[in-house]
């Protein structure tokens, strides 16, 4: 159903964040769902992992987040199953962040119709930066989605991971997790292609709508 008319009657309706807004607007400019929820991803790391390896501050460029990962992979290279940056060969939110952070996009809305953009060049690059990620620095999980990860990071052989910022609670759980890792997590903004240019991240979260019929 078309909620325009009645988006003031909504709590917060005012502030919502513009993306927010944007996820349950339609193609004609028509609100059909209220945003409910929704959690940003960022880079969660072991700090003690990349403090022993020599870097020390937060990567700005994806340029420098390679250059640390090559760091901290050198430094536990003995570690057949670890894992400088996990990143499961099915993580679909991270691609599609370094296609749109590359100013690529998925699809663009021509004519009254979607048309595909990811054979463009700014695509291909952003895909490009997500393979070398998944190549050069994450062990077992090509066949994967970003499911487990939290479970695989508290088993202590993965150095960060791309998450929503309460997953640091799952890789620290009590029975799922490992409590220990608490003092030792942390979490920087996603790299872009220049300093102070971040890829954009790819909300999870929940809208709702109302059934017509």
């Amino acid at each position: 159903a078309d909620l325009s008319g009645v988006k003031s009657q909504f709590a917060n309706s005012g502030t919502w964040l513009s993306a927010l807004t944007a996820s349950g607007t339609s193609t004609s400019g028509k609100l059909m769902a209220v945003p409910y929820y929704a959690g940003s991803r960022v880079v969660i790391y072991r700090t003690d992992i990349w403090s022993k390896a020599g870097v020390t501050t937060a990567p700005t460029t994806i340029a420098e987040l390679n250059a640390d990962l090559d760091k901290v992979k050198a430094a536990n290279a003995s570690d057949p199953h670890f894992s400088a940056f996990y990143m499961p060969g099915k993580y679909w939110y991270a691609a599609m962040s370094l296609v749109y952070g590359a100013g690529g996009t998925i699809a663009e809305h021509k004519g009254g119709k979607w048309v595909a953009e990811l054979d463009s060049a700014q695509a291909a690059q952003g895909l490009a930066e997500w393979q070398k990620l998944a190549s050069d620095y994450s062990v077992g999980g090509a066949t994967l989605d970003e499911s487990t990860q939290d479970s695989v990071m508290a088993q202590g052989h993965v150095a960060s991971i791309v998450g929503n910022g309460w997953e640091v609670g799952a890789v620290t759980a009590p029975k799922t997790g490992d409590p220990g890792l608490t003092s030792k997590l942390s979490t920087f903004p996603f790299p872009g292609t220049s300093a102070g240019n971040y890829t954009p991240s790819f909300l999870g979260g929940s809208d709702l709508a109302v059934p017509q019929k």
